[in-house]
């Protein structure tokens, strides 16, 4: 598992090149209570890859058992995808957002603090 970095706007100037994280079986990201990111996956490998970001708190309905619905995304060979992820949901009890990508292999993601 691998800690990335985000990218904060704010202190970016103009020219500067964002982080480009390169991803590994479980990645994830400290995540601000109530803030919203950008997270950008640029997939360069031969095949489609698969994106999960962990929902680790949502439970519905009432009177169930845990319910945990995590968000997938599939990002075709070659192609980048987006995602804004708000922090309120996806942000586990330590402050991460947890994500996985198969296959890993040369797909990397930047992520922005909106």
């Amino acid at each position: 598992m691998a800690d990335l970095v985000v990218t904060d706007p704010n202190n970016v100037n103009l020219g500067v090149v964002p982080t480009s994280n390169v991803l590994t079986a479980g990645d994830r990201f400290a995540a601000e209570h109530g803030a919203r990111y950008l997270l950008r996956i640029n997939n360069g490998n031969a095949a489609p890859s698969l994106v999960v970001v962990d929902d680790p708190v949502s439970q519905a309905p009432a009177g169930s058992g845990t319910f945990v619905p995590d968000v997938d995304m599939t990002v075709v060979n070659a192609t980048v995808r987006t995602m804004i992820l708000d922090a309120n949901r996806f942000r586990d009890a330590n402050g991460w957002i947890n994500f996985t990508a198969v296959p890993f292999a040369t797909v990397s993601a930047e992520i922005y603090k909106l």
